[in-house]
This record gives C-alpha cells, sequence and structure tokens, in this order.
C-alpha cells in the first residue's frame, strides 16, 4: 500500500510541472489512463543489453566493403582499356567478375569481344531456349585462349557456344577442333577465294578493289565460323590486285 501511495505522490510532484510524459489508454468513455512512463534516454541509448564496442581504425580495417559499381567502372576504363559505354555495361551486368577473370587468365583476349559474348551472345542464347549454365568460365577462358590465337574466329564464337551447350553437352576442346583451321584448310580457303575471283573476273575487273566488299559477302556464306572476316579480306583483296596485275 505504501509503494501505490508513493507511487501516486510522484505522479502529482510530476504534474506540477507539466504533463507528464506517459504512455496512457483510452477508456470505454473517451477519457484515458495511466499505463506507463515513457523510457528516457537512459533507456533507449545506449542499448543497456549489448556491451560496448570500441570502434578502432585496425576493427574498420579489417572488414570488407564491396567495391562501389561507380569505383569498378572506372577501373576497368583504366585496366583494361575500355570505353565509357563497354565498361557501364559490363559493370552492371551478372557476368562482370566472369569478364574479370577470363582477362586476367587470357591477357592478350579483346575486351570488347568477351563483353560481347557476355553481355549479347549469352543472353541471346538464353533467349531462344538454350541452358546457357551448362558453359562454366574455364569453357569460356578456353575459348578466348584460342580466338587470340586466331584459331577460332570472331565469327565462330556463337556457334562455338551453341554446340557446347546441345543436347548431349560436348567437351569444349572436342567443340573448339571442329572450328580450328589447320594448313589444309587454310589452303582450300585460299583455292576457294582465288577461283571466287577467276569467275567473276569481269565483274573484278570493272570494279577493281571495289570488288572486295561484294565478294566478301559471297566468301563469307560458305566461311563464315571456319575463318575470320579480317582474314578474308586480306586474301581477298590479295588474290584481286594480283588478278588485276596479270
Amino acid at each position: 500500500a505504501m509503494g501505490a501511495i508513493e507511487a501516486v505522490m510522484d505522479r502529482a510532484r510530476v504534474a506540477i510541472r507539466g504533463v507528464p510524459e506517459e504512455t496512457r489508454r483510452i477508456l470505454p468513455d473517451g477519457s484515458s489512463a495511466y499505463m506507463r512512463p515513457l523510457p528516457g534516454a537512459a533507456r533507449m541509448y545506449p542499448e543497456t543489453d549489448v556491451p560496448p564496442v570500441a570502434i578502432t581504425d585496425e576493427y574498420l580495417g579489417e572488414i570488407s566493403i564491396p567495391e562501389l559499381l561507380i569505383e569498378k567502372k572506372e577501373r576497368f576504363k583504366e585496366d583494361y582499356g575500355l570505353n565509357e559505354e563497354l565498361s557501364r555495361v559490363i559493370t552492371q551486368s551478372e557476368y562482370a567478375e566472369v569478364f574479370e577473370t577470363i582477362i586476367k587468365a587470357v591477357p592478350e583476349a579483346k575486351p570488347g569481344m568477351i563483353i560481347r559474348t557476355l553481355h549479347t551472345t549469352l543472353e541471346e542464347l538464353e533467349g531462344t531456349g538454350h541452358n546457357t549454365d551448362r558453359i562454366t568460365t574455364e569453357d569460356l577462358i578456353e575459348l578466348f585462349r584460342e580466338n587470340a590465337k586466331g584459331r577460332v574466329p570472331n565469327e565462330a564464337i556463337e556457334d562455338v557456344l551453341k554446340k557446347v551447350i546441345e543436347d548431349p553437352p560436348r567437351a569444349i576442346s572436342e567443340v573448339l577442333a571442329e572450328f580450328q583451321s589447320g594448313d589444309s584448310e587454310r589452303d582450300d580457303i585460299d583455292e576457294l577465294i582465288e577461283q571466287l575471283v577467276a569467275e567473276r573476273s569481269e565483274f573484278v575487273r570493272d570494279q577493281g578493289l571495289r570488288a572486295i566488299g561484294p565478294l566478301m559477302g559471297v566468301v563469307m556464306k560458305d566461311l563464315r565460323g571456319k575463318v575470320s572476316g579480317e582474314e578474308v579480306s586480306k586474301i581477298l583483296r590479295g588474290k584481286i590486285e594480283a588478278h588485276l596485275n596479270q
């Protein structure tokens, strides 16, 4: 009883100084009744149930903070010579880490081609129902290693990936072997282009080196995926120049 009286007296003293800071409940008749005092700063800050933690420079140094996207974009531009657009695309892509793994494993690979393959080719394959989960990072490293050596042309990259993920899945080494041109195949390519120039002799003599563009389209219909367009253009130019000098 004495405790209750003392509590009432304490509330009366507080009321003299103003409206007490307390939580009240609503009564059926529209009035209110005291429930409990509002918690003060001593109760809320700091948390009394958790021991204090000292935030030292050493503690902060041990925290691993992910690289910000803006920082990664600028680093990619500086480290790999990317332009603003390519750097933005790969930074925001789910393949950002895969890209960096590939370019570190194959420094001689072309960063732009890697990005186009990851961001465009793989997404297009997914969109047409292909299971790209079958393509591993190791597969991509091997593919771009052969591409950088000139053994697998840019035009063949999509076809290589399709064959890797077809049913049943195939090993990347097996698929790459099909797209690598040996010496005998190079001779066949050279012969095919020479024959085409001879067949279109009148057109070639009329157009001169301007004939390269139209004849490129004809050649690439048969050779796409077997040899790069750059190499075909080089061979074609040589054959046309030789033909014009006859």
